[in-house]
């Protein structure tokens, strides 16, 4: 898995959680290992590994992961339409890639890894009781 070059896992049980949820709208939030905290210059970062045909395929042809932030300005909700989005970040962004797909919006379940026992960060699509059943 690609995410074990960027971050340093100390427990186990962890990594087992790790291989136990993805892909999945969950968000996890990890130590970045020595090198890593070198180039970005933090300690921790979230990842998430998307179920997404098409978010997989352009991840394969990149060779590395994708740093992203939510689409929205600070403060403000999220947005999911592609014509919203591009209205607001045309004059910041080089591509947008869009499905006309309609999804449900459905944010991502974020939980903090960073020491050895989970936090939840945000409920999301999938419930934390459910995720900390997976945990052992």
């Amino acid at each position: 898995n690609i995410l074990l070059s960027y971050v340093e896992i100390n427990y186990e049980s962890h990594l087992n959680f790790l291989r136990s949820i993805y892909p999945a709208p969950i968000t996890v939030i990890l130590n970045l290992n020595a090198r890593t905290k070198k180039i970005v210059g933090f300690d921790s970062a979230a990842f998430r590994v998307p179920d997404n045909p098409f978010c997989n395929k352009l991840l394969a042809e990149i060779g590395s992961p994708l740093i992203s932030t939510s689409v929205n300005r600070s403060g403000k909700s999220a947005l999911n339409d592609y014509l919203e989005i591009e209205q607001e970040f045309s004059n910041y962004i080089d591509a947008l890639f869009y499905s006309k797909t309609k999804n449900i919006p459905l944010a991502s379940t974020i939980i903090d890894l960073k020491n050895r026992k989970p936090v939840l960060i945000r409920e999301g699509a999938i419930k934390f009781v459910d995720l900390l059943n997976k945990f052992n």
